[in-house]
């Protein structure tokens, strides 16, 4: 939720304008984010935040893909050590199952 900002005053037209970009519809990330703001919502902001920390980082996972990005640049590393052959290719898909 790192583009998500908690204002400093709270009144009824920041709890308006307050969640302008979302994934609640059709989005990637619809079911992580619903389940999010409905433990949030359960929770309250401050107790919610470690309340729900599993499902924060899970969010954040779906939405900025991190991880997924971590491991392809895991794979150039190892092709750029290794170089281009199809032995290389075929161990590179091996340890991409891995990851996984």
């Amino acid at each position: 939720m790192a583009q998500t900002i908690s204002p400093f005053f709270r009144s009824p037209f920041t709890d308006l304008t307050g969640g302008m970009v979302s994934h609640h519809l059709l989005g990637r990330c619809q079911r992580q984010e619903i389940r999010l703001m409905d433990c949030l919502e359960a929770h309250g902001l401050d107790r919610g935040m470690r309340e729900c920390g599993p499902l924060i980082d899970d969010y954040r996972e779906c939405h900025t893909l991190r991880k997924q990005f971590q491991r392809f640049m895991a794979l150039v590393v190892a092709v750029g050590r290794a170089g281009w052959t199809s032995h290389t290719t075929r161990a590179l898909a091996d340890d991409y199952r891995s990851f996984g």
